[in-house]
């Protein structure tokens, strides 16, 4: 989604912005995602340090380290003793292995699809007085979506999550199949587009294949798939001084399952607009109305 210099989150506020401001008519809809869902994270982070442009990678696990160059001399990160802060939130603290999935706004008198909220649900019957964590996003019509996860962090200073914190995927539906299709053949050499769409004069090329989701009409969904969350600090929060203006970041992949309908704990509904650092950066985005 987007382009490299695009960040995937705002090319989806902004078509989901555009799909529904008209009137307040939800003319590309989403596909009804209400549900129980039990997620399931990889077992490998993806760790990245920018500092002032240069970028580092690493692979690794919340409970080990990781080996960073800085200024030609290693640097080593202990993850446990990092995500062990308590103003760190690492990924298996931002997003639960059990949640409740609501579209606020699918029933309203203007309906829009589009509003997600993802509810804690791990503690199904909390305390009397006690309300589960939301976090909240948006869904495009291609059911693909960005959660905004960092916006309950404020207040933790420099270990408080960036912007860029988010969780992306898709929700998948029964029976659906991915097929490679031959793509469109690119032309060299000059060519001439003539009668027909043929080129005259250029010398085709082997595009190679293309990967086309094929989803059957009316196929319920039935979990999450391509699921990507990456959280991110400033530098300052893991190494101190030394790397005042550097970034950190951490991503792991999940996917998940729907369990049954829609069943939360008591929670209050967010709506992403509210969300420090979330939408407004992308132009405001119509709700029901």
């Amino acid at each position: 989604m987007g382009s490299a210099n695009t960040p995937a989150r705002l090319v989806l506020l902004i078509l989901v912005s555009a799909a529904i401001t008209a009137g307040c008519r939800d003319n590309t809809p989403a596909s009804d995602v209400r549900g129980n869902y039990q997620l399931s994270f990889d077992d490998r982070i993806t760790i990245k340090l920018d500092i002032a442009g240069a970028k580092q990678s690493s692979e690794g696990s919340e409970s080990g380290t990781v080996t960073f160059q800085i200024n030609g001399n290693p640097v080593v990160l202990d993850l446990a003793a990092f995500c062990a802060k308590e103003e760190v939130k690492c990924p298996s603290e931002v997003l639960w292995t059990e949640v409740a999935v609501d579209q606020p706004n699918i029933a309203a008198a203007n309906p829009n699809t589009h509003v997600l909220n993802v509810i804690d649900n791990r503690v199904h019957a909390p305390p009397a007085g006690v309300a589960a964590e939301v976090i909240g996003g948006l869904i495009g019509a291609d059911d693909r979506f960005t959660l905004l996860v960092g916006g309950q962090t404020r207040g933790n200073g420099d270990c408080g999550l960036l912007a860029l914190s988010v969780a992306e995927g898709r929700f998948s539906h029964e029976g659906e199949s991915v097929v490679d299709e031959p793509a469109a053949p690119a032309f060299v050499d000059g060519g001439t587009a003539i009668d027909g769409g043929v080129l005259d004069g250029g010398t085709a090329l082997d595009a190679g294949f293309v990967s086309r989701l094929t989803i059957p009409p009316g196929s319920p969904v039935d979990g999450i798939k391509d699921g990507r969350l990456r959280v991110g600090f400033l530098g300052v929060c893991a190494f101190g001084p030394a790397l005042l203006g550097a970034t950190l970041e951490l991503s792991t992949g999940f996917s998940g399952t729907r369990t049954g309908p829609f069943d939360p704990p008591p929670f209050t509904p967010v709506d992403p607009e509210s969300v420090p650092d979330g939408i407004v950066d992308a132009g405001p985005v119509a709700d029901a109305g």
